[in-house]
């Protein structure tokens, strides 16, 4: 029903309408107590000024728009970091392969002799592919190491 106080005070109802809801705020003493309210609202909206900017406000804010510096039009990731980045996927990868790949492999090793190699011959037994898995991820360290090494180098400081 507030929709109709409002369509009233707006002049938005039909004759029809108008004295439809004239009649019922005639009835409804609720209705009436809103009605009142709204229209002291409504009078206060009308009577209120409306506020125009300066003459010389948009001169003001196209002058402080052309002082903006225009924005800059390089990529946010360098050529050099992706460079590194798909470096290191890469050996990360190739690695990570390598390693699967190998460790499947069963290295078959000479029968047991008894000198320094003992412990390591033990362990070789006990995992074959423990040599082929240590050798794979040392590649892959070393590797790690040695691009950072040459990174490091052509950029004159640690990464």
């Amino acid at each position: 029903m507030i929709e109709k106080i409002w369509d009233y005070l707006d002049n938005k109802l039909s004759t029809q309408e108008e004295e439809n809801f004239l009649v019922e705020l005639e009835r409804n003493a609720s209705l009436k107590k809103e009605f009142e309210s709204c229209r002291a609202l409504h009078h206060l909206l009308q009577a209120r000024e409306i506020e125009h900017p300066s003459m010389g406000f948009a001169r003001k804010i196209q002058d402080k728009l052309q002082n903006i510096p225009p924005l800059s039009h390089t990529p946010l990731v360098s050529v050099k970091t992706k460079k590194i980045f798909w470096a290191l996927i890469s050996t990360g990868l190739g690695t990570t392969l390598a390693f699967n790949y190998f460790s499947n492999f069963k290295l078959s090793l000479p029968a047991k002799s008894h000198n320094w190699l003992d412990p390591l011959l033990q362990i070789s037994q006990e995992s074959p592919d423990f040599f082929t898995k240590l050798a794979i991820l040392t590649a892959g360290m070393l590797s790690l190491i040695l691009l950072d090494k040459v990174l490091s180098s052509r950029s004159g400081k640690r990464i």
